[in-house]
This record gives structure tokens, C-alpha cells and sequence, in this order.
């Protein structure tokens, strides 16, 4: 097979991973979400990639849940060469910051959006920390700050380049003076905790890290969640012209928000006839993206907008996203089946295209062998009454939230494969 470069977004409602399939065959991996049960990006990489042993490079954008969460689990199972991760780490700030934040039995925003324990992106870095430390001081693993104005990085023997971008030196300082400064004013009152209201909380994605990678002539804009003003102090450090020149394929910064959309951005590096963009939605807590105002700000500069969720984009913009590919719909399973003409009563917990019926007395109890199958198989929830499923299921198993784009190096989009639950903007 010709050589080329693979983008792999996953992003089912409430987080995103990057999986970056390298022209030498090597796969890299950005950013870490799980909730519970398997690891999504495992499952994913096990699946796609069956005699994959190690990653050429992983790497963290900054320290919210929905980008870091059980990340250390990835390099159990791989392992990699190299290592990315936000600035300030390790030197203590964001630990200090979380460790403190856990001690008062209080969760960032992301991790209750998310309802993960107290303590879980506390526990996810202190993981990672320990797992680079021994390998990184014996010059086993190379490590990277992922931050901008560094040099550019080559890979695939020189043939691709990833530019740094964000954030630049400013920005750097003042994330890490915010986490310092909200750590101590959680202690400030000596032993006694101040109450958890009034606790204040930097900004993680002011050290959101961004890259543009150069394949040839095909260029990709992975945005992580860095907002307008990160934009802004990017732009006027004067970028090289080369930097500046129109991009093929973005990954939409901050889940489609309207605080991502940078117009100067869009108007320097988005085609409108050429560029792919993909929003990778969040839909958890009170947190609602894309916003409406985010994709009508976006969708100008681009030729197609895609989302890796088209249920949850329609219901956060109540804009025409539609399914590129149709979604079949699951089978009964045959023990369902004998189970309902056994009682049919039963029948009254499905949906109408999987023959469920309606009963005048109340509606009897979900077996618990068929929450099992459930579980098993997630597409089958599809075939239960929508008031029956849990809160975090709208469609097919996670790994069905994916757009994957392949190009050559001509940018030239080679191939385009959409998850059964991803969609378009019509």
C-alpha cells in the first residue's frame, strides 16, 4: 500500500481521542477519554490495528478528564517512544492543584459533567507521572513539552512535520501562576478547608496544546480545546508564511463552542472550497456543545462540516445534522423473542419497529439477562424504549463515533469512512 497519513477522530459525547495512522505505518495517539468499562481508544486500536506492539508517540493536551482521563491504561497495553504532555508537568502546579481539589471532596467541572469519582484526573496524572519518570530519567522514552514555539518535530525520516503552535510562552506562565495561586487559596485558612462553593478553578484550557501537521503538501489542524485568546497570542508571534497557508483537514477546537472559533484563524487557514472540519460534541452535566453559534461561525470557511455524534450536534444547535451512513437497526435477539412469547407483556419494552406493543396495565421490569446482552452488545439498547436506556447510551457502542480521513501527500484526500453514529451538517 502507498504511503499515507490517517486521522482518526473519535469522539462519542464525552470526550475525544486522536489516533494518527503515520505514512511509516506507526500510530500515534492524542489525548485519552474513557468513562467506565473498556478503554475506547484500546478497543479501537486493538480492532483497526491487531499486530500493533507500541505507539511512536502519545500525548496529552492539558489536564481536563475528557483528555486524560485513564490515559496510563493506553501505555500499559503499548507502551510508546515518546511522550507529549502539557506544560507545567510535572512540576507539581496542576498535581498539586487536583490533590488539593480531591482533599476537599471536589470535582473540576469536567469530572462532574463527566460524574467521575473525586480524585480522577488527580489519580490519572499521578499514574502518568510515575509511568514516565524511571524510562524519561534513563533516556529510555523521550519526552516532549507539548507546547508552542518549540521547534518542529520530523517523522517518517523527515517526510512529516508537526509544528507546535499552543500555547505560546504567555500563556504558559499564566495557567501555571492560576493553578498555583487556586491551590494555595484552597488552604489558605490553615487547617480549616474553606467550603467547596467557594473554591476558585483556573482555566486547563489556557495550556491546551495544538499542532499543524505537514505531509508534504497536505496539511492537519488538530485544535485540542484551545480557545479565541490562545489564537489570538498565536497569530501575533508572527508566524512564518508557510504556517499560514490554507489546511485540508481541521479537528474543531473546544467540542464546537463559540469561545473556539478564532475568525482571523478560520480566515487564514480554512478553505471554504478545500477543508474538512470535524466537531467532536460534549454532551454531560449542564455541558451542551456544539453551540449553535460555534458551527454557524465555522461552517463559511469549510466545505463540509462533519460531528462524531450527529444525535447530540442536532440536539445542542437544532441544526440539520444527518447520519452519512444509515444505521441498521439491531435484530431481537432469539432469547428475547422466546422470552416474549412466553410473556407477552415483555413486548411493551420495545420500540415499534421491534414489534413493542402497548399494555394497559404497568409496563413490566427489564429482565436482567437482557441488560446483560445490553451491555455486551450496546447497539442493543437501541431496541428498548428510550426511557428504559441508561442516561449515557444514544446510538451504537463508542467506536461507531468515529470519522476517519486518509491523504496522500499531495492533499489529496484519499478515502473517508464515517461512523454509523457520526453525521454531517446538511
Amino acid at each position: 500500500m502507498a504511503a499515507r497519513l490517517g486521522i482518526h477522530i473519535l469522539g462519542p459525547r464525552y470526550g475525544e481521542s486522536i489516533i494518527l495512522e503515520l505514512p511509516d505505518g506507526t500510530i500515534g495517539v492524542i489525548d485519552s477519554f474513557a468513562s467506565s468499562g473498556t478503554h475506547p481508544v484500546i478497543a479501537f486500536l486493538e480492532a483497526t490495528f491487531p499486530a500493533l506492539t507500541g505507539l511512536r508517540f502519545l500525548a496529552i493536551t492539558h489536564p481536563h478528564a475528557d483528555h486524560c482521563y485513564r490515559v496510563v491504561e493506553i501505555l500499559n497495553r503499548f507502551g510508546t517512544d515518546e511522550i507529549w504532555v502539557f506544560h507545567p508537568f510535572p512540576s507539581g502546579q496542576v498535581q498539586n492543584y487536583y490533590t488539593a481539589l480531591a482533599k476537599h471532596g471536589r470535582r473540576d467541572r469536567v469530572e462532574a459533567a463527566l460524574d467521575l469519582p473525586v480524585g480522577s484526573v488527580a489519580e490519572s496524572l499521578l499514574q502518568l507521572h510515575n509511568w514516565v519518570r524511571r524510562p524519561v530519567r534513563h533516556g529510555t522514552l523521550h519526552f516532549r513539552r507539548f507546547t508552542g514555539e518549540q521547534p518542529f518535530a520530523r517523522f517518517c525520516e523527515g517526510r512529516l512535520r508537526v509544528h507546535y503552535l499552543t500555547p505560546v510562552s504567555q500563556a504558559q506562565f499564566i495557567y501555571a501562576d492560576d493553578v498555583e495561586q487556586c491551590a494555595r487559596r484552597m488552604f489558605e485558612d490553615g487547617a480549616t478547608l474553606r467550603p467547596a462553593d467557594e473554591l476558585s478553578a483556573p482555566d486547563h484550557n489556557l495550556t491546551s496544546s495544538t499542532i499543524l501537521i505537514e505531509y508534504g503538501q497536505t496539511r492537519i489542524l488538530l485544535m485540542a480545546d484551545a480557545e479565541c485568546p490562545r489564537w489570538q497570542e498565536w497569530l501575533a508571534t508572527e508566524p512564518a508564511m508557510d504556517l499560514l497557508r490554507p489546511v485540508d483537514f481541521i479537528k474543531v477546537s473546544h467540542h464546537g463552542s463559540a469561545n473556539g472559533c478564532h475568525q482571523p484563524l478560520y480566515q487564514r487557514l480554512a478553505y471554504s472550497t478545500r477543508t474538512l472540519a470535524v466537531v467532536t460534541p460534549f454532551n454531560h452535566g449542564k455541558v451542551s456543545l456544539p453551540s449553535t453559534e460555534g458551527i454557524r461561525a465555522i461552517r463559511p470557511h469549510v466545505r463540509d462540516l462533519y460531528c462524531t455524534n450527529y444525535g447530540l450536534a442536532q440536539a445542542s444547535t437544532g441544526l440539520p445534522w444527518e447520519p452519512v451512513l444509515p444505521l441498521p437497526f439491531p435484530h431481537l435477539p432469539l432469547r428475547w423473542a422466546s422470552m416474549i412469547r412466553n410473556r407477552q407483556e415483555l413486548a411493551a419494552l420495545l420500540v415499534p419497529e421491534a414489534g413493542g406493543i402497548v399494555v394497559p396495565d404497568s409496563q413490566p421490569v427489564v429482565p436482567r439477562t437482557w441488560v446483560t446482552d445490553c451491555q455486551r452488545s450496546p447497539e442493543l439498547w437501541r431496541v428498548l424504549r428510550p426511557e428504559l436506556r441508561p442516561p449515557i447510551v444514544s446510538g451504537p457502542a463508542c467506536t461507531d463515533y468515529i470519522i476517519s480521513a486518509w491523504y496522500d501527500n499531495r492533499s489529496t484526500l484519499l478515502d473517508l469512512r464515517v461512523g454509523s453514529g457520526a453525521g454531517r451538517l446538511g
